[in-house]
Protein backbone atom coordinates (compact mmCIF):
# COMPACT_ATOMS: atom_id res chain seq x y z
CA UNK A 1 0.00 0.00 0.00
CA UNK A 2 1.36 3.43 -0.87
CA UNK A 3 1.69 5.87 2.01
CA UNK A 4 -0.67 8.41 0.45
CA UNK A 5 -3.37 5.72 0.28
CA UNK A 6 -2.56 4.64 3.85
CA UNK A 7 -2.96 8.15 5.27
CA UNK A 8 -6.16 8.70 3.30
CA UNK A 9 -7.52 5.41 4.65
CA UNK A 10 -6.50 6.28 8.22
CA UNK A 11 -8.25 9.64 7.94
CA UNK A 12 -11.44 8.25 6.43
CA UNK A 13 -11.78 4.81 7.98
CA UNK A 14 -13.51 5.04 11.34
CA UNK A 15 -12.75 1.34 12.01
CA UNK A 16 -9.03 2.07 12.30
CA UNK A 17 -9.81 4.72 14.87
CA UNK A 18 -12.02 2.42 16.95
CA UNK A 19 -10.53 -1.06 16.60
CA UNK A 20 -7.41 -1.98 18.56
CA UNK A 21 -6.23 -4.62 16.06
CA UNK A 22 -6.67 -2.16 13.17
CA UNK A 23 -4.80 0.48 15.19
CA UNK A 24 -1.90 -1.91 15.81
CA UNK A 25 -1.77 -2.82 12.13
CA UNK A 26 -1.83 0.88 11.17
CA UNK A 27 1.12 1.56 13.51
CA UNK A 28 3.09 -1.39 12.11
CA UNK A 29 2.47 -0.13 8.57
CA UNK A 30 3.32 3.46 9.42
CA UNK A 31 6.51 2.62 11.30
CA UNK A 32 7.72 -0.08 8.88
CA UNK A 33 11.20 0.54 7.51
CA UNK A 34 10.19 -0.99 4.17
CA UNK A 35 6.53 -0.02 3.65
CA UNK A 36 6.13 2.98 5.93
CA UNK A 37 8.12 5.92 7.19
CA UNK A 38 10.38 4.00 9.59
CA UNK A 39 13.31 4.23 7.19
CA UNK A 40 12.88 7.94 6.42
CA UNK A 41 15.57 10.35 7.61
CA UNK A 42 12.95 12.39 9.49
CA UNK A 43 11.76 9.34 11.42
CA UNK A 44 13.24 10.02 14.82
CA UNK A 45 12.16 9.21 18.36
CA UNK A 46 10.10 6.16 17.43
CA UNK A 47 8.98 5.66 21.05
CA UNK A 48 7.67 9.24 21.32
CA UNK A 49 5.84 8.93 18.02
CA UNK A 50 4.30 5.63 19.09
CA UNK A 51 3.16 7.25 22.33
CA UNK A 52 1.61 10.12 20.35
CA UNK A 53 -0.15 7.61 18.06
CA UNK A 54 -1.45 5.62 21.04
CA UNK A 55 -2.55 8.80 22.81
CA UNK A 56 -4.54 9.92 19.79
CA UNK A 57 -6.14 6.49 19.54
CA UNK A 58 -7.08 6.44 23.23
CA UNK A 59 -8.10 10.06 23.78
CA UNK A 60 -8.48 11.96 20.50
CA UNK A 61 -10.29 9.64 18.12
CA UNK A 62 -12.46 12.48 16.90
CA UNK A 63 -9.61 14.73 15.85
CA UNK A 64 -9.45 15.19 12.09
CA UNK A 65 -5.68 14.72 12.01
CA UNK A 66 -3.34 12.77 14.23
CA UNK A 67 -0.09 14.71 14.15
CA UNK A 68 2.98 12.67 15.01
CA UNK A 69 5.91 14.96 15.62
CA UNK A 70 9.34 13.29 15.56
CA UNK A 71 11.07 16.35 17.00
CA UNK A 72 9.21 16.08 20.31
CA UNK A 73 10.56 14.50 23.46
CA UNK A 74 8.87 13.13 26.56
CA UNK A 75 10.06 11.08 29.53
CA UNK A 76 7.02 8.74 29.46
CA UNK A 77 3.56 8.07 28.04
CA UNK A 78 1.78 9.87 30.88
CA UNK A 79 3.64 13.05 29.92
CA UNK A 80 2.35 12.74 26.34
CA UNK A 81 -1.22 12.23 27.58
CA UNK A 82 -0.94 15.24 29.91
CA UNK A 83 0.15 17.31 26.89
CA UNK A 84 -2.99 16.31 24.97
CA UNK A 85 -0.96 13.99 22.68
CA UNK A 86 1.07 16.73 20.99
CA UNK A 87 3.85 18.16 23.05
CA UNK A 88 5.04 21.74 23.01
CA UNK A 89 8.58 22.55 21.99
Amino acid sequence: MKLKQFFSQLKQNKTIRRNNAAKNNAWRTLSSRTHGLGGHSYWLNTQIMEWQFECHYQFAKGKQFWNLEPCRTAPNYAFVVAAACNLGK
